[in-house]
């Protein structure tokens, strides 16, 4: 079972991803690197989240994803793309839709 199905089975509301990406370069000196934030995007919506707080990004200044390009993912395709950054405060804006229902 892969990482989609055993996730997508606990049907999270949220999902928290590593988004500083990988490259090969990168792994050949033993930095694995995570997902990239497509990548990420992808996997929350692939187990139903409504939405992923991406994280991990500027950790190493030598394999980041630019703040502005999640910002810029705010809303894909019905999934809310938020940043981790220093006093934020989730608000969930799938959840919040959801309960106006």
């Amino acid at each position: 079972m892969g990482l989609e199905e055993e996730v997508g089975m606990l049907r999270p509301d949220i999902a928290l991803l590593p988004v500083n990406g990988r490259r090969a370069d990168l792994s050949t000196n033993g930095v694995a690197g995570n997902f990239d934030l497509m990548e990420a995007i992808a996997i929350a919506r692939a187990v139903g989240c409504g939405d992923m707080v991406a994280h991990h990004y500027g950790l190493f200044g030598f394999n980041s994803v630019a703040p502005a390009a999640i910002d810029a993912a705010r809303l894909t395709d019905g999934l809310y793309v938020h940043r981790a950054r220093e006093g934020f405060v989730l608000e969930s804006a799938a959840a919040t839709a959801m309960h106006a229902r």
